[in-house]
């Protein structure tokens, strides 16, 4: 939410008055903005860790096998 309120600053907008002015309701605004973007964004996220660890466990079976082996 605060990468948001930033990003909207940066763009011009005066989300410092916006926070004077209706603090509850601005803070409302960006954590809803951010709970959308994690929607998205976290089972992306999740799925590309999964796949990496699998990856990781992959290999590291391999090099049990592989010391097993001699």
């Amino acid at each position: 939410a605060g990468l948001f309120a930033l990003i909207y600053g940066a763009r011009g907008a005066e989300v410092s008055a916006a926070f004077d002015a209706a603090p509850a309701l601005t803070a409302w605004f960006f954590l809803r903005l951010s709970g959308f973007t994690a929607l998205l964004w976290v089972p992306l996220l999740a799925l590309s860790w999964f796949g990496m660890a699998q990856g990781v466990e992959k290999r590291k079976g391999e090099d049990v096998a592989r010391e097993a082996s001699r």
